[in-house]
């Protein structure tokens, strides 16, 4: 009796202790490129799922993991990344999506480029918007099945290293309308000329694979996405950064038709999305690709290197906000006894401490020093108004610390 209850507590701590991982971020992990180009000719496909698709067919779901080489941690974030191509094409494998993914291995992720069922009848001009609101669903069911996937994977020996406190999804357009779709919409909150379909469907979670496991996620990541009604994000849902085109026509930045099709419903774009998270006082970063088509993105370099930049600065504390990196979003806060306020901010912050700050330290999101101060006393005032709309970040007194503020 007492051999079986030690047996049975041991596996009982066992189980439970999948769910206390955590992530090491040592030698700048997450937020610069530390590790070397994974091998993007050995990928393996790995089935995660199975569901019919438009035209009634099963079809296999599996997904290929980018992981930095020779990577020694125990525990790793995971990204899981979806392609893009208007729900009727591309490909988990595509050269163009790699480029995009592996990026993020460099940093230091695990990522999963997943499968989900593509096509829809076209010719089927009369109800054009409902096929791709079908599309869009097929899609969300395959991205919450690979999300459950990996907390269940997890719980069974974990053989991919994953940290389940830290799982993040996200794509290029028509992906990362899925993921946001995944991410942000409840019962309450599905339009009446969904619900036959959706209910039809399988209901939100889907019928896709591994039912009874976890969908959550710790933050979303855009680029080039919309959404239908921002109304659907609600405050206590993961917070998103934004990567889109000024000149996309495609899925626009603002509102408008999605492909430029007129008898389409509207969507909404970056820009409101990103207005949505400050209004919710959620963490948010948007990068504004200047006279950028939708396309553009994922062919000219220097959008890709810094669209990469700018979601894994804003990721890093997410991921980091335990080991010497706080992150206090975007409202007042007194941790540590530091109030940093108003924030967001449209004009000028001030920071009050009940200690004497003696040096502040002001950087962007890119991580450049914007300036500096040596205040020398308990309160300092900085006017932010000059400064281009994001996010920035304050260290004091050359602390581990750093904590974060919106101008808008």
């Amino acid at each position: 009796m007492y051999t079986k209850l030690i047996i049975a507590l041991f596996s009982l701590l066992t189980h439970f202790s999948s769910f206390a991982q955590t992530v090491s971020c040592a030698n700048d992990r997450y937020n610069s490129t530390i590790f070397a180009t994974p091998n993007l000719n050995n990928l393996v496909a790995i089935p995660f799922g199975q569901n019919t698709n438009y035209i009634g067919n099963n079809e296999a779901l599996k997904f290929v993991l980018l992981q930095p080489p020779n990577d020694t941690a125990a525990y790793r974030p995971l990204m899981i990344w979806a392609f893009g191509g208007a729900f009727v094409s591309g490909s988990k494998d595509s050269p163009q999506n790699l480029d995009v993914v592996r990026r993020f291995s460099e940093y230091g992720y695990a990522v999963a480029s997943i499968d989900y069922r593509i096509g829809m009848n076209q010719t089927n001009i009369l109800d054009l918007d409902g096929e791709y609101y079908r599309a869009t669903i097929r899609g969300m069911h395959d991205m919450k099945a690979a999300i459950r996937f990996f907390y269940k994977s997890a719980r069974t020996g974990n053989p991919y290293k994953i940290d389940t406190n830290n799982i993040l999804i996200g794509g290029y357009s028509a992906g990362s309308i899925l993921s946001m779709m995944a991410a942000y919409l409840d019962t309450d909150e599905v339009p009446s000329y969904l619900q036959t379909d959706l209910d039809a469907m399988g209901g939100l979670a889907g019928n896709s694979g591994n039912p009874g496991y976890p969908e959550k996620v710790k933050a979303l990541i855009n680029v080039a996405g919309v959404i239908s009604d921002t109304a659907i994000i609600d405050a206590d849902e993961p917070p998103v950064v934004c990567v889109h085109g000024t000149a996309d026509n495609v899925c626009p930045i603002n509102v408008g038709k999605p492909l430029g099709i007129a008898f389409l419903p509207d969507v909404q774009g970056s820009n409101l999305i990103y207005d949505r998270m400050l209004h919710l006082n959620k963490p948010t970063d948007i990068y504004r690709i200047q006279g950028a088509g939708h396309a553009d993105i994922g062919v000219i370099e220097p959008y890709k290197v810094q669209a990469v930049t700018t979601v894994s600065q804003f990721l890093y504390p997410l991921i980091c906000q335990n080991q010497g990196t706080t992150t206090l979003g975007i409202t007042d806060n007194t941790a540590n006894s530091i109030e940093i306020y108003p924030n967001p901010s449209k004009d000028i912050i001030t920071i009050k401490a009940i200690n004497i700050i003696n040096d502040i330290a002001l950087y962007n999101a890119q991580g450049q020093l914007v300036t500096s101060y040596t205040p020398k006393g308990y309160e300092q005032t900085i006017i932010v108004g000059h400064l281009p709309v994001g996010m920035y970040f304050l260290k004091l007194d050359d602390n581990s610390k750093v904590y974060k503020f919106i101008h808008q």
